[in-house]
């Protein structure tokens, strides 16, 4: 702790850190903490398979509009996954279960 390695390297920062604390991050919204997008991802996934069955059938135009609105919202959900994550880095602690 006396010596000049720790004052001229490690000391600065710490001070610096101490005198201005980052703010905390904000969480962001994912697939692992926003359970609605998980339950609207099985509303596309059901919207799809609706969809596909009635496209070909007597309710064909019901049917395609369920089919480009469930793929729509599919690649969207998927996509806004990805983007609430762009710039986080995936740890093994993301992917443990807590109890609580």
């Amino acid at each position: 702790m006396l010596s000049w390695d720790f004052h001229s390297a490690f000391f600065p920062r710490l001070l610096w850190s101490r005198l201005h604390p980052k703010r905390k991050e904000e969480a962001s919204v994912s697939f692992n903490s926003n359970m609605g997008l998980t339950v609207m991802l099985f509303v596309c996934i059901l919207a799809l398979a609706l969809g596909t069955g009635m496209a070909g059938g007597r309710y064909a135009p019901i049917g395609w509009i369920s089919l480009a609105l469930g793929t729509a919202g599919v690649l969207l959900i998927v996509i806004f996954g990805f983007v609430a994550q762009r710039g986080t880095r995936p740890t093994y602690d993301g992917f443990l279960v807590r109890a609580s």
